[in-house]
C-alpha cells in the first residue's frame, strides 16, 4: 500500500521547466537549518586528526557522508548511453516499485533511480563530467526499461552542498525526456556534535514543483576509515 500510494504521488507530478529558484530549493530541503557549503566541507580538513586532504578525497568523504545520510549504498554497476557514447556509473542505483491497480500492472524496474552525490562550488551540466549528466538521461529515459515503458517516470537525483547548482542545459534535457530530477541539499544539523552528527541531508525535492520527501539522518564527514572508496573512472 505504503509503494502505492508512494508511485501514485510521482505519477502525478507533472515534468515541466524549473520555476523553482535554488534559493528555494535550498530552503525546503535544509527548513529552518543552514546549508553546508564547499568553503566548509575545505575548512573541516584543517581539525586535528583528519587524515584526508586533498581535493580528491574531499569529493570522496562527501560522497561517502551523503549516500550514509541518505540511507543508500555505493553502487559500482557500470550504464551505457549511447547519445553521451560512453559509460556512466552513479554513485548508487535505486529499484523502482511500480503497481497500477486498474488496470492492473505490477513492475519493478533496475534502475529505476540513479543518484549522485556532488560538492563542487558549480553547475551541473548536462556536458559536465564528459558528458556524465547527459549519460545518466539518456540511459534512464531510453535504454532502461523504465524509460521505455514509460508507465512512471525515472529519476535522477543529486546530493549536493548548498554551492551547487543543476544547470539550465540538464533541467531543459531532463524535461524533453521525461526524467525527474530531484536534489537534496546537505545541512548543518544544530544541536548535532562536531565529528560525530553535525550535518544530514536535507529533504529531497523535486525541481520542477517543489515537492518534498523525508530528510535523511544525521552524520560527519572525513571519517578517518581506510580505505575511502575509490574515484569514479566515469
Amino acid at each position: 500500500m505504503s509503494t502505492l500510494v508512494l508511485v501514485e504521488a510521482f505519477l502525478n507530478i507533472e515534468v515541466k521547466a524549473q520555476t523553482i529558484p535554488h534559493s528555494t530549493i535550498i530552503d525546503l530541503s535544509c527548513s529552518d537549518d543552514t546549508p553546508v557549503t564547499r568553503t566548509q566541507i575545505e575548512s573541516i580538513r584543517a581539525r586535528p586528526g583528519i587524515v584526508y586532504k586533498d581535493a580528491t578525497t574531499l569529493e570522496l568523504a562527501f560522497e561517502a557522508f551523503a549516500l550514509e545520510s541518505a540511507y543508500k549504498q555505493k553502487s559500482d554497476d557500470i550504464f551505457y548511453s549511447p547519445r553521451a557514447d560512453k559509460n556512466v556509473m552513479p554513485d548508487a542505483v535505486t529499484t523502482f516499485i511500480y503497481i497500477n491497480l486498474n488496470p492492473f500492472r505490477f513492475r519493478v524496474y533496475y534502475p529505476g533511480v540513479f543518484i549522485d552525490a556532488k560538492s563542487g562550488r558549480s553547475r551541473i551540466m548536462l556536458s559536465s563530467g564528459n558528458n556524465q549528466t547527459l549519460g545518466f538521461i539518456d540511459h534512464l529515459a531510453n535504454v532502461a526499461q523504465i524509460g521505455r515503458e514509460g508507465f512512471v517516470l525515472p529519476q535522477l537525483r543529486y546530493l549536493t552542498v548548498g554551492d551547487t547548482v543543476i544547470g539550465n542545459s540538464t533541467i531543459a534535457e531532463a524535461q524533453k525526456e521525461g526524467v525527474m530530477l530531484m536534489q537534496r541539499i546537505a545541512c548543518n544539523n544544530p544541536g548535532g556534535a562536531i565529528g560525530v552528527d553535525e550535518f544530514y541531508m536535507g529533504r529531497l525535492v523535486t525541481l520542477e514543483s517543489g515537492q518534498v520527501f523525508s530528510a535523511g539522518r544525521p552524520g560527519t564527514m572525513f571519517r578517518n576509515i581506510n580505505p575511502l572508496p575509490p574515484p569514479n573512472p566515469y
